[in-house]
């Protein structure tokens, strides 16, 4: 087990985010990202969809010698996270929720919270009941922000929209938070990390930004202190990427520029069977 990977998953490049911080925290760790860009965007689609999903990858991320997995998807958190945990007990499976949560309390004042997130994550209702399971006296708005993840899940700018667009989108979101009284906006979706300068200039100061992905990555390395499955080696790791989609070069480009490396992604189907296909 301390050799094996930290599998880690999102419906695209989101999860970077969380990688990044994985690999500041953990940095002799090998980690085997998944990226589902063949189903994305996870946001409008049904809760159980996104569950099949979530199984999907864990066994593929298991198969692949992964030791722990972690969620780095707000909606695949909301729609599987717990059935994950059931499914497979041998293998620990953190998700994004928690983090989201714990980090937004300790920052708050006003005990005013946002949550910016897809469909799918602001209609589950988790965020409310588990804000409300800490501390009843919190206030939560949630925000269903589609039109600006969808810029977001693809990096940003393309398509032919400028920032000026992406900015009126974050805007719009941001000031309907701050109008509620907001001292903290929980980013409860990883793609936002592709477009934090944009989510900074929205906000202007008015409220405190908060992405659970540093939260996410020091969950990860307690548990694994905890357990005992700390890798053993201090070389330097060959993490993993797959891909679902066809957007490979894309996908290599943006993950190069954000992790700070070369990273070559590999093509692969998922076969709910657990036979899959390498392209």
């Amino acid at each position: 087990m301390n050799e094996g990977f930290i599998g880690i998953f999102d419906s695209g490049i989101g999860g970077f985010s969380v990688a990044k911080e994985l690999m500041h925290q953990l940095p002799y760790e090998r980690l085997l990202y998944f990226g589902d860009t063949g189903r994305r965007p996870y946001g409008p689609q049904s809760l159980t969809t996104i569950k099949s999903y979530v199984m999907d990858i864990s066994n593929f991320l298991i198969d692949n010698k992964a030791k722990i997995i972690v969620i780095a998807c707000n909606t695949a958190s909301t729609a599987g996270e717990l059935e994950a945990r059931v499914a497979f007990p041998n293998v620990p499976v953190i998700g994004m929720v928690e983090a989201g949560v714990r980090s937004s309390l300790q920052y708050s004042t006003g005990k005013k919270i946002a949550v910016l997130g897809t469909k799918g994550t602001v209609e589950s209702g988790v965020f409310e009941r588990r804000f409300n399971e800490i501390d009843p006296s919190i206030e939560v708005i949630s925000i269903a922000t589609e039109d600006l993840l969808r810029m977001a899940e693809l990096g940003g700018e393309v398509g032919g929209f400028a920032k000026e667009h992406i900015y009126s989108l974050a805007k719009t979101a941001v000031d309907q938070a701050v109008d509620f009284g907001a001292d903290v906006l929980l980013l409860a979706c990883t793609d936002f990390t592709c477009i934090d300068y944009i989510m900074e200039e929205a906000v202007a100061a008015r409220a405190r930004i908060v992405d659970p992905a540093k939260e996410t990555a020091l969950q990860v390395k307690h548990l694994l202190e905890k357990t005992g499955f700390t890798s053993n080696s201090e070389a330097i790791p060959d993490h993993k990427f797959f891909i679902s989609g066809q957007d490979v070069k894309e996908f290599n480009s943006f993950g190069s520029q954000f992790l700070g490396f070369k990273i070559a992604a590999t093509k692969v189907t998922l076969d709910k069977n657990r036979r899959y296909h390498y392209i």
